[in-house]
């Protein structure tokens, strides 16, 4: 089953936190350029968790396309339902995005 997962564009990373809560095994890194939304988050959905749930969420500030540089690992799933993805006007930009979402997944792993 999948326990890695990467919330692209997270926001506040509520997914993340949805993630890890549904099993022990499994962990999130929620990834977005905005320290002010994973602030919020912070204050507003990991209080909600316990202990062991909050240290399996990994809230990473960077671009999207960054995220391995930032310490991401390869993850079984990775989820990019903000519509951020839509910000790119170019067809390399969206490629781009895309063949490194490819590489961000382990053998068996998808985009959702």
């Amino acid at each position: 089953p999948p326990d890695l997962l990467r919330e692209d564009f997270s926001g506040s990373g509520m997914v993340s936190c949805g993630w890890v809560s549904s099993s022990t095994s499994r962990k999130s890194w929620a990834v977005d350029f905005d320290a002010e939304v994973h602030a919020w988050g912070t204050k507003h959905h990991l209080p909600k968790l316990s202990e062991d749930q909050r240290n399996r969420v990994f809230l990473v500030t960077c671009d999207v396309l960054q995220a391995q540089e930032h310490g991401v690992p390869l993850v079984d799933v990775i989820v990019g339902n903000n519509f951020s993805w839509q910000c790119w006007h170019e067809d390399e930009q969206l490629d781009a995005y895309l063949k490194g979402v490819r590489g961000g997944l382990r053998p068996g792993g998808m985009l959702v």
